[in-house]
């Protein structure tokens, strides 16, 4: 299940300017990563999602792929450029001997989960914290509580903020170079922006009034 927005939901969720392409590359490419492994899938963007909060999609997303009579379930986004299809078959092998998976992200979150239904349904996903740091501990203490220890992938990233993609591009070596000039030019976008502030700030504040003969404050 690739559950991820469109790129211009995303791109107005997460408030990077000129994002529309660099999210665009990330579906392109989880997709491709995924039609690797042979294995059938469903994208839910956000036409497909039912629900109100994250978690209530997210459920919603899960069941309706549980009830089309699948036993396990391997969940992705499309935001975690390091994601390899190597990951998804791993995820595949624990699966199949009966262990539950769990891909941390560096913020806190997941950005991959392996389960059985059987596992699922004890779990209350709603009461989760979604999209906060705190979600991948309080996720592997309520699988503690059932008595399951899940298999632990490598710790990735996700593009969420203007900050990710700047640190993205320190570490952009194992990444493909269409992927990287991206975000890129993305950062060069912003940087040119915010200088243009700085230099001629009446285009941010307004025009600024005509001094009169008193006192004023310069900043």
């Amino acid at each position: 299940m690739i559950f991820a927005q469109s790129s211009l939901a995303d791109v107005e969720r997460k408030r990077l300017p000129q994002g529309e392409a660099l999210f665009d590359k990330l579906t392109q490419s989880t997709l491709s990563k995924v039609q690797r492994t042979g294995l059938p899938f469903y994208h839910f963007s956000e036409k497909r999602q039912v629900g109100h909060t994250f978690g209530e999609r997210f459920s919603h997303a899960a069941k309706a792929v549980f009830a089309m009579g699948y036993d396990n379930l391997i969940a992705i986004g499309n935001d975690s450029p390091g994601l390899r299809t190597a990951h998804l078959l791993k995820t595949l092998n624990a699966l199949q001997t009966g262990n539950t998976v769990l891909g941390p992200s560096a913020d806190g979150g997941f950005y991959l989960m392996g389960i059985h239904k059987s596992q699922f349904y004890r779990l209350d996903l709603l009461g989760l914290p979604w999209q906060s740091s705190s979600l991948f501990k309080t996720l592997s203490q309520d699988l503690d509580r059932l008595g399951v220890v899940p298999v632990r992938l490598q710790t990735l990233f996700d593009l969420d903020t203007f900050q990710d993609l700047v640190s993205f591009i320190g570490r952009s070596g194992t990444f493909s170079k269409t992927l990287t000039r991206t975000i890129a030019l993305i950062i060069s976008k912003r940087i040119r922006h915010w200088c243009f502030l700085y230099l001629m700030p009446e285009y941010r504040f307004g025009p600024i009034p005509p001094n009169k003969g008193s006192p004023t404050f310069s900043f």
